[in-house]
């Protein structure tokens, strides 16, 4: 699962508490693939949660 959370702190931190971690792990690789110069901020960052985690709880 894929989310564009809001990269402010207490946002990132509820999604780091529910284990989603950021697919880029520097906010200047994300702005390189997203083609922004590095002086704008992000103001959102790629999140994802691995189900498959979930899954293995069920099986």
């Amino acid at each position: 699962m894929i989310v564009d959370a809001y990269n402010e702190p207490a946002t990132m931190a509820f999604y780091e508490q529910n284990d989603f971690k950021t697919v880029f792990s520097t906010e200047q690789q994300e702005k390189d693939y997203r083609h922004l110069d590095s002086d704008v901020p992000l103001s959102t960052r790629l999140m994802y949660y691995d189900l498959m985690n979930t899954a293995k709880e069920y099986m």
